[in-house]
């Protein structure tokens, strides 16, 4: 998963990342699942969240209208942050 550019075309990012946006859009729910890292997401998932931006502009934009889980693992004294 390539990092998200501001301002960059979706076009140019690829086809996994296209998939990913295509996939948001098109769901009525989304489970999102991580490890945690340092007592927050994992830098690859916030990364991911940031191609709702593509969204934006939608009829539904983000994650309006669309239900949401998350779920996150952790070990040691930094998991339950």
């Amino acid at each position: 998963m390539p990092l998200y550019e501001p301002g960059k075309p979706l076009e140019e990012y690829g086809e996994n990342v296209q998939k990913l946006v295509e996939a948001m859009r098109g769901a009525d729910a989304l489970l999102w699942s991580t490890a945690a890292y340092h007592g927050t997401l994992a830098g690859v998932t916030k990364n991911a969240l940031d191609f709702a931006q593509f969204l934006a502009r939608d009829e539904r934009p983000y994650l309006e209208d669309r239900i949401v889980g998350l779920i996150a693992t952790a070990g040691g004294g930094m998991a339950t942050v």
